[in-house]
């Protein structure tokens, strides 16, 4: 039995189910404990510990390999995001999401964490995001949104192809080449500490673009690119502002959600509240500190006292959690990219340093 969907907010009337699955984004007041089912990777949940995985596809496929949900009738979702409508897409069509799930699952934590995927969960995500994307734009119903992207993603992992990703995935491939060839410099300072050093400035919506957005057509750091060997490790990025440098530490994507599978990013404690943190790290707060102390600019360094999938340091885009500010916006610091490295890498030696 294939089961119905039914996505929040959609006009179309939710069906009556003996046995519900709420797949990614929590659950509402209808859920019924003993009888329904949670899975999904947002903090707080009631996902089964046997079932836990780093992305809601990943417990979808791990719940229809074991042969528990034969008996779901309806699946809920209550948002419209890659995650969300490929575990959804799990359990509407089972066989063809257990035949390819290394492809569902790297899409998935693409869209999620910015994570790196091979060539077809690459061509897989861009697909899904481009067709969200222009059908958002035209306001279409949530619920029509995942049936056409399904419908989508069924042709994919039959072997189609999308001519509309392969601008995305050239830029993305064009940053690989440049990455690799060491036009932009790469140092690893400890197990989970990295070094980026870009020779020109880099735009936020190039380096630091919300989660779950299609891969741009022009790119010189996209974070998918830097997961590829650095998605567990905080990501010191560093590149020319005016007359001097913007430095930003960026936390690892993953870390807003429950991800048990990855390293688990130090500092972060959850408030209770859907995938909010506090961050608390006294290594982190005595690096701002030392920072602040040797600059000699306008600017003030400032660190990130929380953490969400949306916004960490105010005036930065996720998930930044460190940098030298004026006001709202980078400021051009003083210091040289070897300087910030060295004090970042000394104070966050026990943090960082073994794996």
């Amino acid at each position: 039995m294939t089961p119905d969907l039914h996505i929040t907010r959609s006009r179309h009337p939710r069906p009556d189910a003996r046995r519900v699955a709420f797949c990614d984004g929590g659950i509402d007041a209808s859920f019924r404990d003993g009888i329904d089912i949670e899975l999904s990777h947002w903090i707080p949940n009631r996902t089964p510990a046997a079932l836990k995985a780093d992305t809601s596809t990943g417990i979808a496929l791990r719940f229809v390999a074991s042969g528990a949900a034969a008996d779901i009738e309806l699946v809920v979702n209550n948002h419209v995001d890659t995650d969300g409508m490929l575990s959804v897409f799990v359990l509407c069509h089972p066989q063809q999401a257990l035949a390819h799930r290394h492809t569902l699952e790297q899409a998935a934590a693409m869209g999620d964490f910015h994570a790196w995927g091979d060539a077809d969960a690459q061509h897989l995500f861009q697909l899904m995001a481009l067709t969200r994307q222009r059908l958002e734009a035209a306001q279409a119903d949530p619920q029509d949104i995942y049936r056409q992207v399904h419908a989508r993603v069924l042709r994919a992992l039959a072997g189609e192809r999308f001519a509309e990703t392969a601008p995305g995935l050239a830029a993305l491939q064009a940053a690989a080449t440049a990455l690799d060839e060491g036009r932009i410099t790469r140092q690893l300072l400890a197990p989970h500490l990295v070094h980026y050093i870009a020779p020109l400035a880099l735009a936020d919506d190039d380096a630091l673009p919300p989660i779950d957005t299609p891969l741009p057509t022009q790119a010189v750091l996209p974070p998918q690119l830097r997961a590829r060997q650095d998605g567990e490790r905080l990501q010191l990025l560093s590149s020319p502002l005016g007359d001097g440098w913007r430095h930003d530490l960026c936390w690892p994507a993953y870390a807003w959600a429950e991800t048990p599978q990855r390293w688990p990013a130090p500092g972060l404690r959850s408030t209770g509240n859907s995938n909010r943190h506090t961050l608390q790290l006294p290594a982190l707060d005595q690096a701002c500190r030392a920072l602040a102390a040797l600059e000699g600019g306008a600017g003030r360094w400032a660190v990130s006292a929380q953490l969400t999938p949306f916004a960490a340091l105010p005036g930065r885009p996720f998930p930044v959690v460190l940098s030298c500010l004026q006001g709202d916006a980078p400021a051009a610091s003083t210091l040289a990219p070897e300087r910030v490295a060295a004090v970042l890498a000394q104070a966050l030696a026990a943090t960082v340093g073994s794996d």
